[in-house]
């Protein structure tokens, strides 16, 4: 009776395991190399052939499954970050849903790209095209900048 009591426990626990892990389901991303923190470098005006160095600025792209940030990580930068949604399709990068980020207040939708442009925006939502990506460069061209960034 004993015996029989024990197998059906372990019966149970294997049946519970069994069943726990197919309720799980891993996401994995499909990003490739753009996944990650980049910095932006350097933003080349495509009109004039101008160049911004941007490394002191602090600005940074980064990106997880399906969700992008945009952030100045210079300590002295009052700039609220901005989150965004993001489709990345062979040598496009299209960036849409902006929202500011405020944890005291609501977050607020992007409708004006004042906010985004010193991220390079020169629009809330823009299609970017890769001319590299590789696991520490990307260069992105819009149809006003050429935008370079290195990885973290």
């Amino acid at each position: 009776m004993k015996k029989a009591m024990g197998m059906k426990r372990i019966l149970l626990m294997i049946t519970g395991m069994t069943l726990l892990l197919m309720a799980c389901e891993l996401e994995t991303s499909t990003n490739g190399d753009l996944d990650g923190f980049w910095q932006l470098t350097q933003v080349d005006t495509l009109a004039t052939g101008a160049q911004t160095d941007m490394k002191a600025t602090g600005v940074t792209w980064s990106f997880q499954g399906r969700i992008m940030e945009l952030r100045i990580a210079n300590k002295q930068s009052d700039e609220r970050p901005i989150i965004c949604q993001f489709s990345h399709n062979g040598d496009s990068l299209r960036v849409f849903n902006p929202y500011i980020i405020d944890r005291v207040k609501d977050d607020t939708k992007i409708t004006d790209v004042t906010p985004m442009q010193c991220y390079g925006f020169s629009q809330p939502e823009e299609t970017f095209f890769f001319q590299q990506l590789s696991s520490n460069t990307m260069i992105l061209r819009s149809k006003y900048l050429r935008l370079s960034f290195r990885k973290y």
